[in-house]
């Protein structure tokens, strides 16, 4: 009895050994597939161990060091469990990823994004922003490949903003903004206040298609062209926009 113990304790530790130090390619391998049905997702450099190391990527013109922290102990339960942390200069944030079968979470996230990192999409789109964006209080969870809840609290402390129009170019300085991030039927929203009227609402669709709607408050605060009813509620959309991004 004692030689099989000791027989099985060695070929324990001979793969926990390995486990450990397997380089992490062999992580993003394993779900190379998932990555690849992401549009516009690279992935460049990986190093450190499956149980802690990094990787270069890019989705579109962001890109942006990922590194990653696993729990062994939880795949003792068979869930997989990692802090993981997103840098980049004018990026950094952080989440706690938890992951079983077809379902997961992302619990505690938090991020400061600058605003020349935004930029680098948001200037084709004619619009040039100052300051940083704070996201905190964030929890995500999903389930077959699409989120089911969310909660989050974004914060801007208002600043100047270039708006390039047809027309012209205006420069604009706006009050703090404030958006609040939440699940509605189905789609992932963000809803945007200033100066206590909504002014702006971002929806993310499963399809992966986004939807901006720039209210008729936002357009006048601005000193943008009205379009449409002057007389239309002030929350209501004046300006709706969209595009697939997945």
């Amino acid at each position: 009895m004692s030689k099989f113990f000791y027989v099985i304790a060695g070929i324990v530790t001979f793969l926990a050994f390995i486990l450990v130090m397997a380089p992490a390619s062999l992580l993003v391998a394993a779900v190379e597939d998932q990555l690849k049905a992401v549009p516009d997702l690279k992935v460049g450099h990986i190093s450190g161990r499956v149980w802690s190391g990094s990787a270069q990527i890019q989705y579109q013109q962001f890109p942006t060091t990922v590194t990653w922290d696993l729990s062994a102990l939880s795949l003792l339960v068979g869930r997989l469990s990692a802090d993981v942390e997103l840098r980049e200069q004018g990026l950094d944030a952080s989440f706690h990823l938890s992951v079983s079968g077809n379902e997961g979470t992302i619990r505690d996230a938090k991020a400061v994004v600058d605003a020349r990192y935004i930029n680098r999409i948001s200037v084709g789109y004619g619009l040039d922003l100052s300051g940083q964006f704070n996201l905190s209080e964030a929890n995500v969870s999903f389930a077959n490949q699409w989120i089911t809840t969310a909660v989050g609290n974004l914060d801007w402390p208002g600043g100047i903003v270039h708006i390039e129009t047809p027309q012209q170019l205006y420069s604009v300085d706006l009050p703090p903004l404030n958006g609040d991030l939440f699940m509605h039927e189905d789609n992932l929203r963000l809803a945007v206040q200033g100066s206590g009227e909504r002014m702006l609402d971002l929806t993310l669709k499963r399809t992966g298609w986004v939807a901006a709607a720039v209210s008729y408050a936002f357009m006048d605060l601005a000193g943008l062209p009205l379009p449409g009813s002057v007389s239309a509620s002030p929350e209501e959309p004046a300006v709706l926009l969209e595009e697939k991004i997945l």
